[in-house]
């Protein structure tokens, strides 16, 4: 699902503030009537641990999700090299894997004072600093030990460890398997990955939760329209530090996203639509996405992150690389000869 949530909710992403009066107000007590169900939680594809989860309504988007308890959490970014600390209300990163690239967001005033509103936790991304965002949480009774823990959203996470640390994070609602994909130490030659689903449905929804994860803007029939060349008309997007074009090439969706402060989306938009103007994608069945997203809110420049994701039936194929997303598309043309 696209975004909006992140519009309504008041987390707060690579220092960009969010609006923070309806998520400032919302408290919110578990009950013990939710729904669970084992989750597989994977980092690289290998599972670390497989706790129950909740499945509740989110209080700011007002849509069902599924929540995790934060202690799994920790336990899967250990795995990656992270250290954190968790006070009860606060989630601190205290070490990061080496060799990584972050954009990290720095202390928000929305995430302050320090202690979390009920029904709210926040999270520090810098070790000493101030909270960098606020996200909501449920107090529930975890069956491996019997005793009371907080749980979060896998969606807001997703949002975090994508935007933030630059990796993959990927939940498949269907065979409850959350996915975390460390950062790889040299992102300039990329492979395709592929994941079987248990039916073409599941395959489709993977596809929508990738694309929902990285889209932060909602491009509606209102938005407005922009020239991008060879017969293409983008919708163009804008709110809250951020903006974005995006538009149809057959069966996929593309969207490139930046920063305000960035320069140079527009061209490296039209210098995609140049490039599939001439050059032949994989056929989707029956979705594909293309995104492409600056990694770097501080920087005048665009220094975009590309995903493209595809459905052939059962099966999701995915590549992310960074840099120059014509390479990126190049990789995936080439598979395809």
């Amino acid at each position: 699902m696209k975004i909006n949530k992140l519009a309504v909710s008041g987390i707060a992403l690579a220092g960009i503030t969010l609006a923070s009066g309806f998520a400032a107000s919302t408290a919110w007590a578990a009950t013990s009537s939710y729904k669970t169900a084992p989750t597989y939680i994977d980092v690289n594809g290998t599972n670390v641990s497989n706790p129950q989860h909740v499945v509740a309504k989110d209080p700011w988007g007002g849509q069902e999700t599924t929540w995790v308890p934060i202690y799994y959490l920790q336990q899967a970014l250990k795995q990656m090299g992270f250290q954190t600390m968790w006070n009860g209300t606060d989630l601190t990163f205290t070490k990061y894997p080496s060799n990584w690239k972050f954009n990290v967001a720095l202390g928000n005033p929305e995430a302050i004072p320090v202690v979390a509103p009920k029904g709210q936790m926040q999270i520090s991304l810098v070790n000493s600093g101030p909270p960098s965002m606020n996200l909501p949480k449920m107090i529930e009774q975890d069956p491996a030990s019997g005793v009371n823990t907080t749980y979060v959203p896998i969606y807001y996470l997703d949002t975090v460890l994508t935007h933030d640390f630059n990796m993959g994070a990927t939940w498949n609602g269907a065979g409850n398997k959350w996915n975390l994909i460390p950062q790889s130490k040299d992102t300039s030659n990329s492979v395709i990955t592929k994941t079987s689903y248990s039916s073409a449905s599941a395959a489709n929804t993977q596809i929508n939760d990738t694309q929902g994860s990285k889209t932060y803007l909602v491009f509606g029939q209102d938005s407005q329209t922009v020239n991008l060349g060879d017969g293409i008309t983008s919708k163009e997007d804008a709110g809250l530090g951020h903006q974005g074009y995006q538009w149809q090439e057959g069966n996929w969706t593309v969207e490139v996203l930046y920063y305000t402060g960035n320069t140079g989306a527009k061209q490296i938009a039209e210098n995609v639509v140049s490039y599939l103007h001439t050059h032949m994608l994989p056929a989707p069945n029956t979705k594909g996405v293309i995104i492409v997203s600056s990694t770097d809110p501080n920087s005048t420049t665009f220094k975009p992150n590309t995903t493209i994701a595809w459905q052939e039936g059962t099966n999701v194929y995915e590549l992310q690389q960074a840099g120059d997303p014509i390479k990126a598309l190049q990789t995936v043309v080439n598979s395809n000869n």
